[in-house]
């Protein structure tokens, strides 16, 4: 029986990541100190970060668009990945995106958190297309069978799925936490923007609500489309940031983005957006091994009432 793959992975104070990560940055993020009005935008992986990103963007942003995927990460910077000695720059409400799990995210009790969650199916399958495309994670001819077995076990970055989702659900009803799921953002986009501007702030909620065009624009411009467009991440963007940077600061860009044999990257953050993709990939024998899985890691818990549907 042939050795299953399974992709390049490091470990940083307990933390499972890919092996791009850089860990003095990971250690920046750890201990970095929240202000209040601070946004913390938290997912586990392939939950529909760079989807919330966006959004979130707009509302704070009255509707304005990052142009390139440059611009719309550092309106956002990815603490775990960039570290937190070059946030200077950032004005107030700034906003920060993770993938902590509660008892590690940075907390203030006057910063304000967003979790988002999505299906594990879904996640699954995303996270698999996710860790093929990424050159860091060395997983480029890896199968799904493989990722699935990974991802089952709970040993893929980030850690095991349902222990982020349930230490987050804890405290889901915590006034300076807003939960939601991908698949209720979806069915409904035009609410869930305006669950989070309220959330934001009742400055933020009102031009939404006094201005139908702009919450127009809101929606308009967090299509999968429109950020396949103007924010997915290109070889010139990282061609541009690997020459701006300086060799010790770029190392981690290369080794997550850059291919070892010099071909030009072919990364894809945005795919379909879709709910219900995993059908098209799970045999019946996954679908079991699933459903024994969530039954192990939730039970006594009533978390996957958010998917009733």
């Amino acid at each position: 029986m042939p050795s299953s793959k399974k992709p390049s992975y490091v470990d940083i104070d307990g933390i499972r990541l890919p092996g791009g990560f850089d860990p003095q940055r990971v250690r920046e993020a750890l201990s970095f100190r929240p202000k209040p009005g601070d946004i913390f935008l938290v997912t586990y992986p392939k939950c529909g970060t760079h989807w919330i990103q966006q959004i979130s963007q707009l509302i704070l942003n009255r509707g304005t668009s990052a142009s390139n995927y440059l611009e719309f990460q550092m309106k956002t910077p990815f603490l775990e990945f960039t570290g937190t000695s070059d946030l200077d720059h950032m004005l107030p409400p700034r906003l920060f995106k993770t993938h902590f799990t509660f008892e590690r995210q940075p907390y203030h009790k006057d910063a304000k958190y967003v979790y988002m969650v999505r299906n594990p199916r879904d996640c699954c399958v995303s996270f698999y297309h996710h860790s093929r495309c990424i050159p860091g994670y060395q997983f480029a001819d890896g199968s799904f069978d493989d990722f699935f077995e990974v991802f089952i076990r709970g040993d893929t970055d980030f850690g095991d799925y349902f222990d982020n989702l349930l230490s987050w659900y804890e405290h889901k009803d915590d006034p300076n936490v807003l939960f939601l799921t991908y698949e209720d953002l979806k069915k409904d986009t035009k609410s869930g923007v305006l669950r989070l501007a309220h959330f934001f702030g009742k400055k933020y909620a009102e031009p939404l609500e006094k201005d139908p065009d702009l919450l127009q624009q809101v929606l308009d411009k967090s299509s999968v489309q429109y950020m396949k467009d103007h924010i997915e991440v290109t070889s010139g963007d990282l061609q541009k940031l690997l020459n701006t940077g300086n060799g010790t600061t770029m190392e981690p860009v290369r080794k997550m983005f850059v291919p070892q044999d010099g071909r030009d990257p072919t990364i894809q953050f945005i795919r379909k957006g879709q709910v219900g993709d995993w059908r098209g990939h799970f045999t019946p024998e996954q679908e079991a091994k699933m459903r024994a899985r969530i039954q192990e890691k939730t039970a006594g818990t009533d978390v996957m009432s958010l998917w009733k549907d």
